[in-house]
Order: structure tokens, then C-alpha cells, then sequence
């Protein structure tokens, strides 16, 4: 049985972000499946990556970043919010690259953004009111040697996702 989505934009776009949620949340820890636990935390309460201690890592956070709602007169027709995923994770000084470790987690969550339907995007299970959820924007990678424990490097996936929902 299919719930029907709520005809409020505003609904819609808050319902979007939990079932966006819900959809990453399935690389965290609480996945039943341990072979895809890819992340060890996951929230949608972001912190600096460089303070979750390295044995919680690798984390994924979900930022509710930006909204902007666009009109035609006085009349909304559209929300287009951009969520960030924060995608972090250290690596041991002297050996494997912090950036080679956070290639395959970029990769998953990539690969679970992936749609089924044509275009490349993904609908969230809402229907006609969410008109796009894609990879948009300027994604950011940084490195470097930021982490609060000396004996380890850090890498950050800054991943723009936008998600569009028609108002009328």
C-alpha cells in the first residue's frame, strides 16, 4: 500500500529529507546486513568530521544545508533545498592515504543515489511533487593532516545533493 505524499511543499520537503535519511541510513551502523555497514557513524546532526574519533570513522553526516524557494509572481512554484552528505575518514600516518580510503565511500554513496528511473534521479518514494533528487553542484574533497589525533590523516567528501519540489 503506497501513502500518498502530503500536498503541503513544506511537507513535502521535510518528508524528503527523512526518506532521504532513511535511504543512507542503510550504510551506517545500523543496517542489519554487517557486510553493509559501510559507515560506522551516521547522523543527521553534523559535527567537523575531524572530531569524530578515529575509531568511529568512517562517518557520514546528512546537512540540511540551503532552501530556496522560487516564484512565479506572488505564486510559489518550487523548493529547491541542497543537502550536503559530509563523508569522512582517517587513515594510519605512513600508510595508506587518506584519500584512498575515502574513494570507495564516496563511491557508495554515490552508487545508493543512484535511481531506477530514467534521468539519473531519485524520486524518494513521493511522487509527482518531488520532481528531482540528483548529485548537483560543486562537490569539495579536502586532505590533509587535520585530524585531532597526530598518528592519523584526515579526508573530506563535501557531496551536494538537490532535491526539487513543485509547490502547486
Amino acid at each position: 500500500m503506497t501513502i500518498p505524499a502530503p500536498t503541503d511543499p513544506f511537507a513535502v520537503l521535510q518528508l524528503a529529507y527523512q526518506n532521504l535519511y532513511d535511504l543512507m541510513k542503510m550504510l551506517g551502523p545500523d543496517n542489519p546486513d554487517p557486510a553493509l555497514r559501510i559507515f560506522k557513524t551516521f547522523s543527521d546532526d553534523p559535527i567537523e568530521i575531524q572530531r569524530v574519533p578515529p575509531g568511529e570513522q568512517p562517518a557520514l553526516f546528512q546537512d540540511e544545508a540551503f532552501e530556496d524557494y522560487m516564484y512565479s509572481g506572488a505564486v510559489l512554484t518550487f523548493i529547491v533545498a541542497t543537502v550536503y552528505f559530509h563523508i569522512g575518514c582517517t587513515s594510519t600516518k605512513g600508510q595508506i592515504s587518506a584519500s584512498k580510503t575515502l574513494n570507495p565511500l564516496i563511491s557508495a554513496v554515490r552508487a545508493k543515489l543512484q535511481s531506477t528511473v530514467p534521468g539519473d534521479e531519485q524520486q524518494l518514494n513521493l511522487g509527482d511533487r518531488v520532481t528531482a533528487v540528483r548529485i548537483k553542484g560543486t562537490a569539495m574533497k579536502n586532505l590533509g593532516a587535520n585530524s585531532t589525533d597526530t598518528e592519523h590523516r584526515q579526508a573530506v567528501y563535501y557531496l551536494p545533493v538537490e532535491i526539487v519540489i513543485a509547490a502547486q
